[in-house]
């Protein structure tokens, strides 16, 4: 970690609402992506991400130390979108049109929320650690050593649970375009005539 995060940690933990105030800067996009990629609603992620870094005031002060911040923070921004996640599973809307209005054409905005709600249903049908590994290895571009670190996990239960995640995504994504395509579209072989 950055000998200034290092300092700012410190800092807070001492009580400097300044110190606390520059985290929550550096740190709140990072901890509101983590959190949408886990519960995939805009309102929810917002109030996962405020329940962190309340948490994090509450609590800093019992983090083992500066460098072990960061893993902290992840930790508790995955345990608190999941928990977020188990008591809100309802039906989640996309907001596509806001987010690609004016830049795309109507249809290429269709297919991308096709697409996304494709992608938020494979995503549902990972284990809560899958999700987690997935979203943390995926969505926040950490490493394997990295994730070890956040979920306090073996580097090789990572890699063998990002693999199982990544090959049940596959599979759910494949067994989807079959279910588009409808039995009119397979190739059925030369036509007789």
């Amino acid at each position: 970690m950055d000998k200034s995060i290092e300092l700012l940690v410190k800092q807070a933990k001492q009580g400097n609402p300044e110190a606390f105030e520059k985290l929550v800067v550096l740190y709140r996009q990072r901890i509101y992506r983590v959190a949408f990629r886990v519960v995939r609603e805009k309102e929810s992620a917002l109030d996962v991400a405020q329940e962190v870094f309340i948490r994090v005031h509450a609590e800093l002060k019992n983090c083992r130390g500066e460098a072990a911040f960061e893993g902290w923070l992840y930790r508790l921004v995955t345990n608190l979108a999941i928990d977020h996640y188990r008591r809100a599973r309802k039906r989640r809307c996309l907001s596509l049109f806001k987010d690609f209005a004016g830049k795309e054409s109507p249809e290429r905005v269709l297919e991308a929320g096709r697409a996304n709600e494709r992608l938020g249903r494979a995503l549902d049908s990972l284990t809560d650690r899958q999700r987690q590994i997935f979203v943390l290895k995926h969505y926040q571009g950490l490493s394997i050593v990295e994730i070890a670190g956040v979920i306090r996990a073996a580097e090789g239960t990572v890699k063998a649970t990002l693999h199982q995640a990544v090959g049940k995504m596959r599979n759910f994504l494949l067994d989807e375009a079959k279910r588009d395509a409808g039995p009119g579209t397979r190739d059925s072989g030369p036509a007789k005539g």
